[in-house]
């Protein structure tokens, strides 16, 4: 189901749940708003990536239908994120969501904006936090297949973390994710 929160002159507030077998089994708002004349001044931004294109890192193999590419602040591939203070990836999904539709832009960011938990939530010995909700907020939209991530906060206290990365493609920075997660110990 879809309802049309707010539709003003420069802004559109959408909401859409999807409803499955079982109830409810997700939930999107979305916040549209009209691209106008960018005023004048300059505003502290975040920087463009220094990290080379995904074609120029050995991609790592996960099993899943995507291409995924980690190295470290130094922009030194790495295979795992043990010992590693900066984490930077690029995702390139492979795999169409609906089959016979390639994806766009907006959902193909959308779809890699999920892997900002494991990005920011993993420990350097495992990852035991689960997602509970992303936020995506994009300045525009990806102009490449692959969406590079950097982790750059995580804030948890008694099982309850956030943080977020952000988010870049092979032109520059295009937003960012923001993650809550919960604490999924091992049990014995």
């Amino acid at each position: 189901t879809t309802e049309r929160i707010r539709d003003g002159r420069r802004i559109r507030v959408a909401d859409a749940v999807v409803h499955g077998a079982n109830g409810v089994v997700a939930r999107a708002s979305a916040v549209l708003l009209r691209r106008g004349e960018q005023p004048a001044g300059e505003v502290p931004a975040t920087a463009d990536w220094d990290a080379p294109p995904p074609e120029e890192i050995a991609p790592v193999r996960h099993g899943m239908p995507w291409n995924f590419w980690q190295f470290d602040g130094g922009n030194r591939p790495v295979t795992s994120w043990r010992d590693v203070a900066v984490r930077r990836a690029w995702l390139r999904d492979e795999a169409d969501l609906v089959a016979g539709e390639a994806l766009s832009p907006f959902v193909r960011v959308a779809l890699a904006a999920d892997t900002s938990s494991p990005m920011s939530h993993r420990s350097d010995d495992d990852l035991e936090f689960i997602n509970a909700d992303y936020t995506l907020t994009l300045a525009r939209l990806p102009l490449s297949d692959a969406i590079g991530f950097q982790a750059t906060a995580h804030s948890s206290e008694d099982g309850v973390a956030v943080g977020h990365c952000t988010l870049y493609d092979t032109a520059g920075p295009i937003g960012y994710s923001m993650t809550t997660a919960l604490a999924n110990s091992r049990r014995s």
